[in-house]
């Protein structure tokens, strides 16, 4: 999970290790205790079904839950970036502010 998120580097490796089997609402779930390489604590519980994070709770006590609505298949419809939506371009956006009133320059 950590490499599908981007969050890997060479600094160490994560550690998962399971800790039994709770119910999330009414959702069978895989527990596990996980520790980063900078050695960040965090217990999460996996859906067995759906092999998806239900929980995330964070050894400083912040925490995340996710809630599935239903149990149908999402279409690909579900994915398709609206035809009203454009690209964002970071380097647009920076020009922009520099033409504003907020916008300083670095000192000589």
């Amino acid at each position: 999970m950590a490499r599908a998120a981007g969050l890997t580097d060479d600094v160490g490796t994560w550690t998962c290790m399971p800790t039994g089997e709770d119910l999330l609402d009414g959702r069978r779930a895989l527990k596990y205790n996980v520790v980063s390489p900078r050695g960040e604590k965090a217990t999460v519980w996996i859906d067995c079904e759906r092999r998806f994070l239900l929980r995330l709770n964070e050894q400083d006590g912040h925490f995340f839950v996710l809630r599935p609505t239903d149990k149908k298949a999402l279409t690909a419809d579900a994915f398709e970036v609206p035809p009203h939506y454009g690209k964002f371009d970071p380097a647009q956006l920076i020009e922009l502010i520099k033409k504003s009133d907020v916008w300083v320059d670095a000192p000589k």
